[in-house]
């Protein structure tokens, strides 16, 4: 029985480069700049979905160019296919190529309507402080309310002591 729905119409690739405001501090690598990898999914019915990708060695094993190795093979063997085989493709791929596979199957859901982009927001959302320090740290804190965000991620770990003391003013 044949399949029936949309077929994949084209996949396009793109790299964008961007560099950091402020350094993010991970706990493998400290990045002043990333390489996105973007897919764009065309479908034959007029819909379109973008996912993407960085890779962090770290996190995974692909480096930057296996994603783009990964990329280049699905773009090549999806265009033609159903949603639902052109998504099983991605699957199979996703034992190898994790990270590539994310950003295609990210493409397909928002081409099809499984994930939902969000609107577009023109506030911070979350902001990171990288010390141990009581005194900064709060500063950091106010800084981040006062430019509207309301969510803060700050890093721990390294050193259990040093923790405790950057948050315990936090708690009074």
């Amino acid at each position: 029985m044949p399949e029936s729905g949309p077929r994949i119409a084209g996949v396009r690739l793109a790299v964008r480069d961007a560099s950091l405001r402020t350094p993010y501090v991970l706990s493998f690598v400290t990045l002043a700049s990333f390489r996105a990898r973007l897919v764009a999914v065309d479908l034959d019915d007029g819909r379109r979905g973008l996912g993407e990708v960085v890779a962090l060695p770290g996190y995974g094993a692909e480096t930057d160019a296996a994603v783009a190795e990964a990329h280049a093979a699905l773009a090549a063997r999806l265009p033609g296919l159903a949603v639902d085989a052109a998504r099983a493709s991605v699957v199979a791929a996703a034992e190898a190529a994790p990270f590539a596979a994310s950003a295609v199957l990210a493409a397909l859901d928002v081409a099809t309507g499984r994930l939902a982009m969000p609107p577009r927001i023109d506030q911070p959302l979350v902001g990171g402080i990288e010390t141990a320090e009581p005194a900064v740290m709060l500063e950091a804190m106010r800084r981040h309310h006062d430019a509207g965000v309301r969510t803060i991620k700050v890093k721990f770990g390294r050193d259990p002591e040093a923790d405790r003391r950057a948050v315990a003013p936090l708690l009074d």
